[in-house]
């Protein structure tokens, strides 16, 4: 009896941990696709009428035990579909992270944020596609 609990308990604690760990990776925004690929930011959905309307590279230096952060916005004529927010760091585990903070695909605008890692630079190439 024990030993069926005890493996109750274990799948039990696995659900939980695993619902609680897996929407980081995939997390849906309004209507938009949130995916994080280790420090890669990919949001929306690509298809093969979009085209690739600017691509920006934002870097910011690192200033010793401190957090850098960074805020770009944009602002277009088209609606965007699909962004994507590649970091350009040698070192995966170091570099920034991107978070969404307001627009996005569906929208003309849009406004992303970079907070880097303590004593870490920010340095990202940012691609931006839009639809007509």
């Amino acid at each position: 009896m024990f030993k069926r609990c005890s493996i109750l308990v274990a799948f039990v604690t696995a659900v939980a941990v695993a619902g609680n760990v897996i929407p980081r990776a995939f997390e849906q925004r309004g209507t938009a696709n949130v995916t994080y690929v280790g420090n890669n930011l990919y949001i929306g959905n690509r298809t093969k009428d979009d085209w690739l309307h600017k691509t920006v590279n934002i870097f910011k230096s690192a200033v010793p035990f401190r957090v850098v952060n960074e805020t770009w916005t944009m602002t277009t004529y088209f609606n965007l579909t699909y962004l994507e927010a590649i970091d350009n760091a040698v070192n995966k585990t170091l570099g920034a992270y991107p978070s969404l903070v307001s627009g996005g695909p569906g929208q003309r605008n849009t406004t992303l944020l970079f907070n880097s890692k303590t004593g870490q630079p920010i340095n990202f190439t940012l691609n931006a596609y839009v639809r007509y």
